[in-house]
């Protein structure tokens, strides 16, 4: 068995035990809410789901053999920059121009609060995420996504499994981590079918995540265009700016709108050729 065989296997393994390790941690969180039933359950539960990612990250790079060099801990500026401005504006476009649409088309109605009630939430929202985004991007784009490059993974594939495990992940936080008066603000779809969307829409922006962290080299502009996509959208979804009259499941701003996810596979695969291109 030549060398390069044993140091693919050893990789395939350690992607297995990191998929096993956030998906055991985020059901484990799971079960340790419903079965205290309170409100420090719940946050327990969530505190372990959270930091699944990054934890599984360590433990791979520090006891397993995958090393510290392609971590993406540097930022990367120079030569970079439209990756970062990229990274900032990307979600208030693809969000902005939803809502324009839904608008235009009677689908979605304004509630009339001002726009700096707006800004105030969503900037209470960015510094509730801040940290946590921290933890999730440094497994996935810390992690999964330069270890599947690491090994020849065609870059789609790259996107397409580490959206499937990022979006496995998330379905015991949408199942019972989150409250459901924080269910009932973000959608009105049944929660199965808002789970099936979820896990979609975690594929697809798996494309533009991982563009632009293979574009750059580092994992800084993806935690910015994370911070700004849960803080734009939850904002706009919760805060009560807006009234969904019809359509949802194609005109929501939210992640789970068909329309949000094709524009963000466009923009995605408009990243690859880009990046191929440069």
């Amino acid at each position: 068995m030549s060398e390069q065989t044993r140091d693919n296997k050893g990789s395939v393994r350690n992607i297995v035990i990191f998929a096993a390790i956030v998906i055991v941690f985020g059901w484990t969180g799971l079960l340790i809410a419903r079965s205290g039933g309170t409100e420090e359950a719940r946050q327990s539960g969530l505190l372990l789901f959270i930091i699944a990612p990054m934890l599984a990250m360590v433990l791979l790079r520090l006891l397993f053999g995958d090393g510290w060099k392609d971590l993406g801990l540097p930022p990367h500026f120079e030569g970079n920059w439209p990756w970062y401005l990229a990274s900032l504006l990307i979600y208030p476009v693809v969000v902005g121009v939803v809502l324009l649409i839904g608008l235009a088309v009677g689908a979605i109605s304004l509630t009339g609060k001002s726009f700096g009630a707006y800004l105030a939430v969503f900037g209470a929202q960015l510094m509730g995420v801040l940290l946590k985004n921290i933890f999730e991007e440094f497994g996935w784009r810390g992690y999964l996504t330069p270890r599947l490059d690491s090994m020849g993974v065609k870059p789609m594939v790259n996107h397409l499994i580490t959206g499937t495990i990022w979006g496995v992940w998330h379905v015991p936080y949408w199942l019972a981590l989150l409250t459901p008066e924080e269910i009932a603000s973000a959608t009105t779809k049944p929660l199965g079918l808002y789970i099936v969307m979820g896990i979609v829409a975690t594929i697809t922006a798996a494309i533009i995540f991982g563009e632009i962290r293979l574009a750059t080299g580092s994992v800084w502009p993806t935690w910015i265009m994370h911070n700004i996509d849960n803080a734009v959208v939850v904002a706009l979804m919760t805060g009560g700016f807006i009234t969904i009259n019809r359509g949802e499941f194609w005109l929501t701003p939210g992640m789970d709108g068909v329309l949000h996810i094709v524009i963000i596979v466009l923009v995605g695969l408009a990243a690859y050729r880009l990046r191929k291109k440069e």
